[in-house]
């Protein structure tokens, strides 16, 4: 996150733990609807609070503070970016990718079928994705001059 993504979810968070929202009776719709999408299935959700089970109370509540005190950057980069989001994000506005796209002049971003934690909820889409931006990447810098003055698809091995 480049500012705070969400400040309401955030003041949530403060009130209702996630760790105490597993302990409700509405857990699954809530995960489903809020952070791992409609089409979870119960397995997942049981790795997701397993997972969330593991760290520290500390731990969740330190993230959390982080990024409630997170300031957009009033500087930008051109270092080559890409930003994989879901289109069913509910918790992270579309509007944070806005200010990813204003903060690097040279942002790619892709957008998958997903939920907040869209790694989790469509790994192969993600898999899929990460590997056309490597292959990109990779053709991109053969194609770049090395130190010595020749490109790395010419230099000897």
């Amino acid at each position: 996150f480049l500012s705070v993504p969400n400040k309401l979810a955030l003041n949530i968070a403060k009130i209702l733990p996630i760790k105490t929202m597993f302990k409700l009776p509405f857990k699954e719709f809530a995960l489903r609807k809020l952070i791992l999408g409609s089409e979870a299935s119960p397995s997942l959700i049981l790795k997701f609070q397993n997972t969330v089970a593991s760290v520290p109370t500390k731990t969740l509540k330190s993230r959390l503070h982080t990024m409630y005190r997170l300031k957009l950057p009033s500087n930008c980069s051109q270092v080559p970016a890409f930003y994989i989001g879901g289109n069913n994000d509910r918790l992270v506005s579309s509007v944070k990718a806005t200010e990813f796209k204003r903060c690097f002049s040279n942002l790619q971003y892709h957008e998958l079928k997903g939920p907040h934690f869209l790694l989790q909820a469509n790994p192969v889409a993600c898999a899929r994705q990460v590997t056309k931006i490597l292959s990109l990447l990779a053709s991109q810098s053969s194609l770049q001059p090395s130190a010595a003055g020749t490109s790395r698809r010419d230099a000897p091995n």
